[in-house]
């Protein structure tokens, strides 16, 4: 395993700029997870490290060595893709071999590595499987199983659960991050689902139109955003702001002044009377989820406002709901910048 040190990184296409200006440091063995909205630049910023796009400028280096200039086979990292890119005609065992065969691997070399990638990944049974008789989670394993095997310093994974479905989605999550965990790999990860960002990482870079706008610890991203951007995009559903207008008198008492934006998360809302709510809401509709259900409000500015409430039914006053959250909760960030406000 090994670090990888990003400096001062521009990609660009044509007159087009997709990465700008990226500094960035992953330990080694670091978890680190790329997010952001679609277009954002993370499969970009994955494909430079690897060496199949090349940069406009700046310096790509893994461990001790700058790798702009090495091909993506001497860099020492391995690939998942979100297209699993199995040999059809192979079987598991032929499709995890394949990389070493090439390599001229010898042969009882070969077949422990392959024997110690089954084992990890419990493939043993499936062996002699070809890809057309696995499901979507099986050769998703097989892809991991043809990385592992290489012995990479880097570990790379673009979506690579995206073509699954929920419940197998959460399964393999598991499974990847266990992986990390027995074999003590650097891994960078891109996706678009927070969730995943949030269960896996040990850092996560959040992207927008190519500018990382934060990096930290789930946690990190989660209590302290350093902008409103970040504040929507992790955690779900996604942070409510209030402007001065939404908020009752009390709620205004919070606020350094006019220019500044109130952010209260869903789950940290609930329900308080006129007196002491934060804002007054007029109720639109509500869905059950069993053990909590999600409330749907407009707020005095017309925007839509969601909180995760626990009461079986919510108080309508003249139309209106209040609700507040504990102080320790409350975020504040500057109206026109965006950023947070200390």
């Amino acid at each position: 395993m090994a670090n990888v040190r990003l400096t001062n990184l521009n990609k660009n296409y044509g007159s087009v700029e997709v990465l700008k200006n990226i500094d960035l440091e992953i330990k080694s063995g670091e978890f680190c997870v790329f997010v952001g909205p679609s277009g954002c630049g993370k499969s970009t910023l994955l494909r430079s490290i690897a060496g199949l796009e090349d940069v406009t400028s700046g310096d790509v280096h893994i461990g001790d060595d700058r790798v702009n200039d090495m091909r993506p086979k001497d860099r020492g990292i391995s690939m998942v893709f979100q297209s699993y890119a199995l040999f059809p005609h192979k079987t598991v065992y032929e499709n995890i071999a394949y990389g070493l065969r090439i390599a001229k691997v010898p042969k009882k070399e070969l077949e422990e590595k392959v024997a110690e990638a089954a084992r990890a990944l419990k493939l043993e049974p499936l062996l002699q499987r070809k890809p057309a008789n696995l499901s979507g989670g099986q050769r998703q394993r097989v892809a991991i199983g043809r990385s592992i095997v290489r012995n990479p310093r880097v570990f790379l994974f673009d979506e690579p659960l995206s073509n699954l479905d929920a419940a197998l989605r959460v399964t393999m999550r598991t499974e990847i991050g266990q992986l990390h965990s027995r074999l003590d790999a650097t891994m960078i990860y891109v996706t678009h689902d927070q969730v995943e960002a949030m269960t896996l990482a040990d850092k996560i870079v959040v992207l927008r139109d190519g500018i990382i706008e934060q990096v930290g610890t789930p946690v990190d991203l989660y209590e302290r955003p350093d902008n409103t951007f970040v504040a929507q995009f992790i955690g779900s559903p996604k942070m409510n702001l209030f402007t001065s207008e939404d908020l009752t008198e009390k709620g205004k008492k919070c606020l350094p002044d006019a220019d500044t934006l109130l952010g209260m998360r869903p789950e940290h809302m609930r329900v308080s009377d006129m007196k002491n709510g934060l804002v007054a809401l007029t109720p639109t509709h509500s869905e059950n989820l069993g053990e909590y259900f999600l409330a749907y409000f407009e707020s005095a500015t017309g925007e839509e406002v969601i909180a995760k409430l626990y009461e079986k039914s919510v108080p309508d006053a003249d139309g209106k709901v209040y609700l507040e959250t504990i102080k320790s909760r409350l975020h504040r960030f500057n109206k026109e910048t965006g950023l947070r406000v200390a």
